[in-house]
């Protein structure tokens, strides 16, 4: 599942604080255990990414597609790919 910003912020730190294996294992276990939230962000849904798709603009820019997913919490990486795909389909 993919991370937010958040998630992927706290990995990174506790990678650093741990080496990079010790760091993931630590971070799914709290994340696990309940001792931190809002890391893991819903995989976009079919209805979600129609849902992206119609509230931009026909003529917007695939930054703002971006900018408005990672708004929501969503990763760069992620919003990069979702803004892509909703791009491919706007060029049928």
């Amino acid at each position: 599942m993919p991370l937010t910003s958040k998630g992927t912020e706290i990995l990174h730190a506790m990678q650093e604080e741990y080496g990079e294996k010790k760091g993931e294992s630590v971070f799914y276990a709290s994340k696990n255990a309940g001792k931190i939230s809002g890391v893991d962000s819903d995989c976009l849904t079919m209805d979600a990414l129609r849902s992206a798709f119609h509230s931009v603009r026909k003529d917007s820019k695939f930054n703002e597609l971006v900018e408005k997913l990672e708004k929501k919490g969503y990763s760069k990486t992620y919003a990069t790919k979702i803004a892509g795909k909703v791009a491919q389909e706007k060029g049928k």
